[in-house]
């Protein structure tokens, strides 16, 4: 399995968001260890899809991703390790385009045989990447499969 990186870019929240800058985290976050943890969601080509153009789905993702970052901004921000809140400042989320050069259905049927490594490329940062001054709070990357079956691979910081 080979997987193009065919770009990144930070997505921003679409509209201005509220001029609260500072969340503050819960006692219950501050107390708990710092646990990234990615979740990988699969969803096959449609059976009436022609097109097969992922072009057009990556801008339509983005598209949605920005428009929810303006009701959940503080993902779009910062963790501020010293004053255990998150900067609001709408610095964006890390999103990830891929190309991967097999079908979904031979990951889905090789799933206990496929090795870890292989795994780590539909994942937009390696495992602990996310936890410096200027590093996202979230980063998605997009996996477009050969078929037109796409993997959606969600990487939060557990620090919010």
């Amino acid at each position: 399995m080979k997987v193009e990186i065919l770009s990144r870019e930070l997505i921003k929240p679409y509209t201005a968001t509220p001029s609260f800058r500072n969340y503050r985290l819960s006692l219950m976050d501050e107390l708990a260890p710092n646990m990234n943890a990615p979740t990988m969601y699969y969803y096959s080509a449609p059976d009436q899809d022609t097109s097969n153009d992922t072009t057009l789905r990556f801008k339509h993702l983005k598209n949605s991703l920005s428009k929810a970052l303006t009701s959940f901004y503080p993902f779009a921000g910062r963790y501020r390790i010293y004053t255990h809140s998150v900067d609001c400042g709408d610095q964006g989320v890390e999103f990830v385009q891929a190309k991967v050069d097999i079908r979904l259905d031979d990951l889905v049927s090789q799933w206990m045989n496929v090795k870890a490594e292989l795994l780590n490329d539909l994942v937009p940062c390696p495992m602990g990447a996310i936890d410096g001054y200027d590093d996202p709070l979230l980063a998605v990357q997009v996996n477009a499969f050969s078929c037109g079956g796409f993997a959606i691979t969600v990487y939060f910081t557990q620090n919010c």
